[in-house]
């Protein structure tokens, strides 16, 4: 982490004197004090054996609008589109 790009831990204090610390001593403590919001964070981390997805589309059939679907079941119905032969279908 560079200093300014790590959020909220800023590794130098200009506003106020600073004290004398050994060699590391400051980066220890910002690294600690990181690792336990990770730490607290992972803790409370809920694992799943799926997801349900969410999505949306657009359905187009030869260039013509056939339908927007963005919940379950997620279907549009086409059949006012079909004709005979090939088409293009797009999502």
């Amino acid at each position: 982490m560079s200093n300014g790009t790590s959020g909220d831990i800023n590794n130098i204090n200009f506003r106020e004197p600073g004290t004398s610390q050994q060699p590391g001593e400051q980066m220890t403590r910002v690294a600690h004090a990181a690792a336990d919001v990770v730490h607290a964070a992972y803790s409370r981390l809920q694992w799943h054996d799926w997801v349900a997805l969410g999505a949306a589309a657009t359905v187009w059939v030869d260039g013509q609008e056939a339908g927007y679907a963005a919940w379950p079941p997620c279907q549009v119905d086409i059949t006012r589109l079909l004709k005979p032969g090939k088409g293009r279908y797009e999502l």
